[in-house]
């Protein structure tokens, strides 16, 4: 009977809260942000993204009527391709962009393009 006080007490201490950290959030893009190799800024972001060793990966739209693939990395917002890139091994440029994927720095994206579309990849 001496040990009954004791349980309340250990019951407390194993369901206590934990401190919660805080995040720490870093705007990427906006839609007022200039879409980079763009004049028009972001308008819509595709449910496309990726995230790999610190680098982002996204599908986005921009109000000059294009889209594209950009990545950010150590606070440099780029774009990896855009419906104004040739499509390599041809002279058509892309129309469209479906998934996307990083892994390191190797940037990995599904495009259309005239004639039977396909995959690319871009390390960079």
């Amino acid at each position: 009977m001496r040990f009954l006080p004791l349980i309340p007490l250990a019951a407390f201490v194993l369901c206590s809260p934990v401190a919660a950290q805080t995040p720490t959030f870093t705007k990427i893009a906006d839609t007022a942000t200039v879409a980079p190799g763009s004049s028009g800024t972001f308008s819509v972001f595709a449910d496309a993204r990726d995230i790999s060793a610190g680098k982002v990966v996204f599908m986005a739209y921009h109000s000059a009527g294009g889209s594209g693939i950009y990545s950010f990395a150590n606070g440099v917002l780029k774009l990896e391709a855009d419906t104004n890139t040739t499509v390599p091994g041809t002279t058509d440029t892309f129309q469209t962009f479906f998934g996307v994927a990083v892994d390191g720095g190797v940037v990995a994206f599904t495009g259309g393009w005239p004639g039977p579309g396909g995959g690319c990849a871009f390390n960079g």
